[in-house]
């Protein structure tokens, strides 16, 4: 790019310049301000690979800003969470994304399903509205009576057929669903009564159409919610 003037230069392009120009200097330090937020979403992608193999390389320190979450899980050795100035969660993305220590770190990182005002009723045993749910999540130190926030993953969501017996199971009602290429998004109406009206599922490609063939031909399926796969958060 060395005969070319700024202006000539791609983002993808001057993303690159500007990194080498950063590089070139062999810093002990590499501060990076959300540096591929306004490029296209393939030239994103191929930079993030680019930028996290020379980090590699060099072994540079890298200290990264980032609103995309993608970009935090993908790239970092660690994610630091912050929510309103302050750090609410330290860890490995694994840590971050199948441990997150508050609501809004759950919300933020990934999509996340949320049942309000469940109740622990005994333990390992939790009721909202007309629902009783079983969690295997280490809440064993809350009282019974306690009044929670339980949360799922879209991708944790087991979704099934009418008449199933493993726990966590109910009746729903499908309202919505997305293709998103290679898995479907699908939106849930459960019954009245149970903490909230929707709940979101994901389900691969291949067993979406299995399973619902025409999408306008919504109906009423079973799914179920693993006990090992919800979270407990105090409201």
């Amino acid at each position: 790019m060395g005969n070319k003037f700024p202006a000539q230069l791609s983002g993808g392009q001057q993303q690159r310049v500007a990194l080498a120009r950063a590089m070139a200097l062999s810093p002990n330090l590499l501060l990076l301000d959300e540096p591929l937020s306004a490029l296209d979403a393939q030239v994103r992608i191929a930079l993030r690979s680019e930028l996290r193999q020379l980090q590699r390389r060099l072994g540079v320190t890298t200290l990264m800003v980032t609103h995309d979450q993608e970009e935090a899980l993908t790239m970092a050795d660690r994610i630091l969470v912050m929510d309103r100035g302050r750090i609410v969660q330290d860890g490995t993305p694994l840590e971050i994304y199948n441990k997150p220590s508050t609501p809004f770190v759950a919300s933020f990182i990934g999509s996340m399903n949320f049942i309000e005002r469940a109740v622990k009723a005994a333990a390992g045993v939790y009721r909202v509205g007309g629902l009783t749910l079983q969690v295997q999540n280490g809440s064993g130190h809350l009282t019974p009576g306690t009044q929670v926030t339980m949360a799922i993953r879209p991708e944790d969501v087991v979704v099934g057929r009418a008449g199933g017996e493993a726990p966590n199971t109910v009746a729903a009602r499908v309202s919505g669903l997305e293709f998103r290429g290679p898995h479907y998004r699908i939106t849930f109406r459960l019954p009245a009564g149970h903490g909230t009206s929707m709940l979101r599922a994901e389900s691969n490609r291949t067993r979406g159409l299995e399973t619902f063939g025409d999408p306008g031909g919504y109906g009423q399926l079973a799914i179920q919610l693993p006990p090992d796969r919800i979270r407990v958060y105090v409201s």
